[in-house]
């Protein structure tokens, strides 16, 4: 019985067998050439590629995202900080002319 890293966090992958498969990190595409199945596991081999490429870009994009984020919510303090003083500058130059 071996376990091995699943698809999802959520997820337990066990597998179990007399003798348990040894997973390689040679091209599984390289290893399926000729046979049947070759051009489906070529295609799925490509779509779980494009998602994580997919994801790191959405992980790098989110980052981005909260950085700008920040520095807008930095600038509107500050904007309203500013506003509150010319209010007040303004309430204490009409009170002047009274």
């Amino acid at each position: 019985m071996s376990f091995e890293e699943p698809v999802y966090a959520y997820d337990m992958l066990v597998v179990a067998g007399a003798t348990l498969p040894q997973r390689v990190e040679e091209d599984p595409a390289g290893r399926l050439s000729g046979t049947p199945l070759a051009p489906l596991v070529t295609a799925l081999i490509d779509v779980h590629d494009s998602l994580a490429a997919s994801a790191a870009s959405l992980a790098v994009s989110e980052a981005d995202r909260q950085a700008r984020l920040e520095v807008i919510e930095q600038l509107d303090a500050a904007l309203k900080e500013s506003e509150a003083d010319r209010r007040q500058r303004l309430d204490v130059s009409d009170g002047d002319d009274s």
